[in-house]
Order: structure tokens, then C-alpha cells, then sequence
């Protein structure tokens, strides 16, 4: 049952208690044996009951007021195993470790920016398996509406159930600039009173809660949300060095042949193009294909022998790396 199924119950109720002709009666009996002879949730099911038997209004009223609050953060059941902790991981999961430090900063409010594909999603995925907490997320783009005012009931039911799940759990709201831009770029009263509130549920959240704020441009987040975080991380760049653990980590999961010196050499020459989630990419074709890490790595970044001869890789290192013969790849280089 979504949020908008919410508003819908309470104007089938309305529906229900205020048609009076016996057409109309008839019209929502035909809408409401459809529906009962598909496979519905209960709550469907009450909703439609009151749109199809005006008799029942008074009982499904008092189902509806007893229905289990709208679930909206979703519960991440599996989180794969991570490879080590990087340095700055460690200092975060040191900070969430100590709960005296979290009660005294009154809770623990992380934002993370950079661009696409820097790893921020993975950051926080790792963070919460290595400190065994459960991890609850939402992205925030599905809680706009285009009317102000809905968007603001989505953004306190999210912070309802947040204060019903934060012990033990870490909180990732995602794409978070898209629900609280700055207010110089938007004059509208209505937008700037909603970041007013949602800056006050920030700062009435647990103390001891934790959450993490993920965005690609922190320039798009209010300043005034952007002081509530007590910790700030921006992530730019490609850890070339982390990236390869992520590769061996995966070799050594799926025994994957590797030739990590042209591995290196290859990523380090095409930054512009990669991100983390690339690492996943590789292995999958890798294993659809049965064929080597670094192959398929070139067909992924579309790499022709120039490039990687550019690349300071000689034809030898690419016929190892590769299991494609030197001559193949010198008749390529040719004809290109």
C-alpha cells in the first residue's frame, strides 16, 4: 500500500457517506466486484468495500483506523560482503562505534556528495555491515509531488517511521538534493517554509540516530540543511588503489584471471570514464563470457589496441592479459 492509497481510503469513505442516488450506487458495486475477484491486499479490499456497499462505511471506518502505518523506508534484507575498509571508513565506523559521542553531537547526520560513481552508496553499504546495523533507505526524488503540500506530508511520514526504526539501524536518504534545493534558486514562500520544517526534523531526530545524505551536487542543497550535518565527506575523485582491491576482492570471490599491472595501467589512463560500479560490470561479463577481467574491462571502455599501446602496455602484456595472440592484436592496430 503506497502513500497516495492513504488519501484514497479517506475519500472512498467520503464517496461512500455522501452518494446518494442509486446509479451512481450501482456504477461503484460493478468497480468494486472487479476488484474483489482479483487478488487483492486487505487493504485494497476495505477500500473498495466502502466504495461498493455504502452499508459498511461505519466498519471499514474502523478497519481503516486500525490499518499498520504506511511503510516507507525500505529495509535493505542483504548487503554483500564488503572488501576492507578504506581509512576514511574506518574513522566513521570508529565515530558510530562510540555511542556517547553520538548522544552528546545528538545524534549523527552524514552528508555525502561527489559525483556519480564515486562510491558514496558503497560507503555507506559498508559502514553498515561492518558495524552490523540494519540499513533502512529512501530515495528522495519518489517523496515529490507536484503539489507542496503532499510533498511535505510524505517528508513527516518519512521522519515518523524513521523515529521508529533508528535504534540499531543506519538511515540512507539518497538523491537528497532533489527534495531540498536551495532556497536562492526557488522564492516560492510555501518551498522555503517546507525546508524550514524538514531542517526542524532534522533537528529533532533521535540522539541516538544515524543518518546518512547522499547527493551529487552539494551546490543544490540549502545551506542552511547543509550546517545540520555534523559530518561532511565529499568524494570526487577514484581511489585508483581501491578500485584495484575491489577487482582482487572480486578475483579472489569468483577465481577470475587477472593481470593486475595492465589492470592498473588501464584505469589509470581512463579516469574520465570509470566509476566503482564498473567493477561489478567487468565481473558479470567476465563470467557470462569465460573470459579474462582485463578483456572485457577494453570492450566495457571500448579501448582499441592504440589506445592501450598508449597506454605504456606492450603487445606481449596484452596477449597475456588478454589470451588474444600478439600477431591478432598487431593486425588490429593496423587496420585501425
Amino acid at each position: 500500500m503506497n502513500i497516495a492509497d492513504k488519501e484514497l481510503l479517506k475519500i472512498a469513505e467520503f464517496i461512500s457517506n455522501q452518494v446518494e442516488n442509486t446509479e451512481s450506487l450501482q456504477i461503484l458495486k460493478k468497480i468494486h466486484q472487479l476488484f474483489v475477484e482479483s487478488n487483492l491486499n486487505n487493504e485494497s479490499k476495505i477500500l473498495l468495500d466502502m466504495m461498493g456497499n455504502r452499508n459498511t462505511s461505519s466498519k471499514t471506518s474502523s478497519q481503516f483506523k486500525n490499518m499498520q502505518p504506511i511503510k516507507i523506508l525500505k529495509l535493505e534484507n542483504h548487503i554483500e560482503d564488503m572488501m576492507e575498509l578504506d581509512h576514511e571508513e574506518e574513522k566513521i565506523l570508529n565515530l558510530i562505534s562510540n555511542e556517547k559521542i553520538i548522544y552528546k553531537m545528538k545524534g549523527l547526520k552524514i552528508l555525502i556528495t561527489g559525483r556519480p560513481g564515486t562510491g558514496k552508496t558503497t560507503f555507506v553499504k559498508s559502514i553498515c555491515k561492518a558495524s552490523g546495523r540494519q540499513l533502512y533507505s529512501i530515495n528522495a526524488s519518489k517523496l515529490i509531488s507536484y503539489k507542496l503540500g503532499e510533498t511535505q506530508k510524505n517528508i513527516d511520514l518519512v521522519f515518523e517511521e524513521i523515529r521508529s526504526v533508528y535504534d540499531n539501524s543506519i538511515i540512507l536518504i539518497d538523491e537528497f538534493d532533489s527534495i531540498i534545493g536551495s532556497r536562492d534558486l526557488d522564492m516560492n514562500n510555501e518551498y522555503h517554509r517546507m525546508i524550514g520544517n524538514f531542517n526542524k526534523s532534522l533537528d529533532d531526530l533521535p540522539n541516538g540516530s544515524i543518518l546518512f545524505a547522499i547527493s551529487n551536487r552539494d551546490d543544490l542543497i540549502d545551506e542552511s540543511t547543509v550546517r545540520r550535518f555534523n559530518v561532511r565527506i565529499k568524494k570526487n575523485d577514484i581511489d585508483i588503489d581501491k578500485m584495484m582491491s575491489m577487482f582482487l576482492h572480486k578475483v579472489a570471490e569468483f577465481e577470475l584471471k587477472i593481470d593486475e599491472k595492465v589492470l592498473y595501467k588501464i584505469l589509470k589512463n581512463s579516469l574520465d570514464k570509470i566509476s566503482y560500479a564498473i567493477v561489478d560490470e567487468v565481473v558479470t561479463k567476465s563470467l557470462i563470457h569465460n573470459q579474462s577481467l582485463v578483456k572485457s574491462l577494453i570492450e566495457i571502455l571500448q579501448l582499441d589496441t592504440t589506445d592501450l599501446i598508449g597506454f605504456d602496455i606492450t603487445y606481449r602484456d596484452l596477449e597475456n592479459a588478454m589470451g588474444v595472440s600478439k600477431s591478432t592484436l598487431q593486425r588490429k592496430a593496423k587496420v585501425k
